[in-house]
């Protein structure tokens, strides 16, 4: 590694650690969807890391996914000024918990935010660590990142908790019923004394 790559990769972490820090006291930085960050707060961050000219970040919505669906955003960022890389084309390569490599899922498509480049909902049929290879390229060069997913169990239906939100449904309902029938036959026996009084 020359002296001037050193330097690069250096310069590279100062200023992502200073954009960081500024995002995080609430300094004005570049304008972009998720200011110092590269990708939104809001969902559950993966993995971060700077490859070719490229600063990447992987997060994924919901936390903890169970098996089902979920999200997947990847930001993309210029590796030296932290500001969005519009132009890019991202694609992802799934490897489920038994080892089996899946289709690529490319491209990924933009949101709203200009660094963001989100997969089509994912599918999890099985439950463990997965692994996702993500590729970005554009005209400024290629970069890649590695990160790994963990899908959790879908949870067990618990039937005594279904009883019992079942039941105490039924007793409000019954409630409601009986309040609504006295409401009316109170006002049946007023419009009768009423009646009767004329």
């Amino acid at each position: 590694m020359t002296r001037l790559t050193t330097l690069k990769t250096t310069l590279r972490a100062l200023a992502a650690g200073l954009l960081l820090g500024a995002a995080a006291l609430g300094v004005p930085t570049p304008a972009q969807a998720h200011p110092g960050t590269c990708y939104d707060p809001m969902m559950q961050l993966l993995a971060t890391g700077f490859s070719g000219p490229f600063f990447i970040a992987v997060t994924v919505n919901p936390a903890n996914p169970f098996v089902g669906t979920a999200q997947m955003v990847v930001g993309v960022c210029d590796g030296d000024t932290l500001t969005p890389v519009e132009d890019a084309r991202v694609t992802v390569t799934p490897v489920n918990p038994k080892g089996l490599k899946g289709a690529p899922i490319l491209p990924l498509t933009k949101t709203s935010s200009p660094e963001d480049y989100a997969a089509p909902d994912l599918t999890f049929k099985l439950a463990g660590t997965w692994h996702y290879s993500v590729v970005v390229e554009s005209p400024a060069g290629k970069g890649t990142l590695e990160t790994d997913l963990v899908v959790r169990e879908a949870p067990a239906f618990n039937e005594g908790s279904s009883m019992v939100f079942f039941a105490m449904n039924g007793v409000l309902l019954l409630g409601s019923a009986y309040f609504v029938w006295q409401v009316r036959r109170d006002r049946a026996k007023a419009r009768a004394a009423a009646v009767a009084a004329r």
